[in-house]
């Protein structure tokens, strides 16, 4: 009369992955792994170009990449005829690209110079040992394009340095955040199967309660007994217990179904009486009686 069913109705719901207290869907986090990963090669792009024109190089092949002047190092420098200093190296550069010369290179003992031989003349450029000691950079003609703008002594490459370490490190740390992205969204499926185990309560209807022989009989309402009992009520169906009943019903059109013991029915000319399969009840008065 009651009818219970337990089990499950499966479906499909997005997958999310819990951040902090925000809880973000795996598809966006798979986009934004993507985009991350762009982002850091990008960034790793203009790292290394940066590095290649600011890291590698010294001040001086910088002014000298700038004019486009040759720096060729030599093991050591001839015994020049008449030696013209220059203040700085950006005027030995400078007229290194006026006179079509290359600009010679020598190291001795730590100390560096800077030289151009033109015919009998040699212009020569030798670093201060005294960094403070180095041309400022309003000595330097504007013709040069202002590489003087970069400072020659030991700052300019603590700069550099301090900016180099802070694009390796944000760098890897970009890194480390897309790894982390690609790993936890690839890793995660996009949906999760959920289950929502209950239990369905579904009130049962007179037509489906009541037998076949008594579709005819419009029945609307129900009366339950066991041993002896009665009905005065029309359109009823009357169910009797699996024990001995004495069922009397006074009523019309009433579908009467006795249990499995020797059941005795007193029913009128209207009732349709379910016979049981128990020898020996006893039915009386039923317009019809089905088995």
């Amino acid at each position: 009369m009651h009818p219970t069913q337990t089990g499950s109705i499966p479906h499909l719901v997005a997958n999310e992955i819990s951040v902090a207290k925000y809880d973000i869907p795996v598809p966006l986090l798979r986009v934004l792994g993507f985009v991350f990963g762009a982002l850091a090669l990008i960034l790793a792009g203009l790292h290394e170009l940066t590095r290649r024109r600011k890291s590698v190089r010294s001040d001086e092949e910088l002014i000298a990449s700038r004019l486009h002047s040759l720096i060729v190092p030599v093991v050591s420098l001839s015994a020049p005829g008449v030696a013209i200093d220059v203040p700085s190296f950006a005027h030995l550069a400078g007229l290194a690209q006026f006179l079509e010369q290359p600009i010679l290179y020598e190291i001795t003992e730590g100390n560096r110079t800077y030289a151009i031989d033109d015919d009998a003349h040699r212009y020569v450029y030798r670093p201060s040992l005294d960094l403070d000691a180095a041309p400022s950079p309003a000595a330097v003609p504007t013709d040069a394009k202002d590489p003087s703008r970069r400072p020659s002594n030991g700052s300019s490459w603590r700069r550099r340095s301090k900016r180099v370490t802070a694009a390796r490190a944000g760098a890897g740390l970009l890194t480390l955040i897309v790894a982390a992205t690609l790993v936890t969204s690839f890793t995660a499926s996009t949906s999760v199967p959920a289950s929502h185990v209950g239990t369905s309560l579904n009130a049962r209807q007179f037509s489906q309660l009541t037998p076949a022989g008594c579709s005819s009989l419009g029945v609307t309402a129900l009366l339950k007994g066991s041993g002896t009992f009665s009905n005065t009520t029309s359109h009823t169906l009357i169910l009797g217990s699996a024990g001995v009943d004495d069922i009397t019903d006074s009523g019309q059109d009433n579908c009467i179904v006795g249990g499995a013991a020797k059941d005795n029915v007193h029913a009128t000319s209207t009732d349709v009486c379910i016979i049981g399969p128990t020898s020996g009840a006893v039915y009386h008065q039923c317009v019809t009686r089905t088995s």
